[in-house]
């Protein structure tokens, strides 16, 4: 493996994983609740993280990365589209009774709730109709940016090795079509930062529109400072300007300045 960089890594905290993986649905005596039993992560398996917050590269987990989180399970909670369901919220599916690394990735079963809401989507689990998904930050990793093309990296994406990881949650969704894609892991991290953050985007645009509008007010001061200032300079005598006919005509002339362009300006000024 090729030097590991230690700048620019991708994003370690609020991120999602999921799969179409199928859960198994177990029903149990009359008197026994539904359990829920699967993989929400398998170990060892390449996947292609194309993601606007976090950027392109490529990313497995490694065995040992699950040992440490599920040792801690009680911080750990079983949810239905990470919580944000509209129906459901962020209730809980019912009790992690098994919680384990096995040779293919992190297992568990979990009990389900005798609920109205677990009801609902009952049927759609046994059905195999949600993927499953788990909310997750990055606690050691090893992050290879200068990754060579291989047989399972054509394009020579770096590579991320997930060696830690702090598990906030897991539990079915609802799992997105990729037009052209293959079935397989993917980063819900956008879509899961876009549906949390949407309740506050009215107000945050509304202040950045604000903010933009001032700077612009401000721009157009600064330009109309500049024209008043060359409408005040006396032009020169005739005398004194003749000279300078012959070389001016060489040249474009440069004054007054074209007005700045105000995108340019507004990018590059903190705002």
């Amino acid at each position: 493996m090729s030097t590991v960089e230690t700048q620019a890594r991708p994003p370690r905290d609020e991120l999602v994983r999921s799969a179409p993986e199928a859960f198994t649905v177990r029903i149990g005596s009359p008197h026994e609740p539904p359990r829920l039993m699967g993989h929400f992560a398998r170990f060892n398996e390449w996947t292609e993280i194309d993601s606007t917050f976090e950027g392109h590269f490529l990313e497995r987990i490694a065995p040992g990365a699950f040992k440490k989180t599920m040792a801690e399970n009680s911080r750990m909670r079983v949810l239905f589209q990470h919580g944000m369901d509209p129906q459901v919220g962020d209730k809980p599916l019912g009790a992690i009774d098994v919680l384990r690394e096995d040779d293919e990735g992190a297992y568990y079963e979990v009990s389900l709730l005798e609920a109205p809401y677990v009801r609902e989507i009952l049927p759609g689990l046994r059905a195999g109709l949600y993927g499953s998904s788990f909310r997750f930050a990055v606690q050691r990793e090893e992050f290879d940016r200068n990754a060579k093309p291989s047989e399972y990296n054509p394009q020579g994406l770096p590579e991320r090795t997930l060696k830690e990881v702090a598990v906030r949650e897991f539990g079915p969704v609802t799992f997105p079509a990729y037009e052209g894609a293959t079935a397989g892991v993917r980063s819900l991290t956008d879509d899961f930062l876009l549906t949390k953050l949407s309740p506050t985007l009215p107000e945050f645009f509304e202040q950045r529109v604000a903010k933009i509008e001032a700077t612009l007010a401000d721009l157009q001061d600064e330009v109309d400072e500049v024209v008043e200032d060359d409408d005040a300079v006396a032009p020169p005598d005739a005398a004194a300007e003749a000279p300078r006919d012959a070389a001016e005509a060489a040249t474009p002339r440069t004054w007054p300045p074209t007005p700045p362009d105000v995108w340019e300006e507004l990018w590059n000024r903190e705002i």
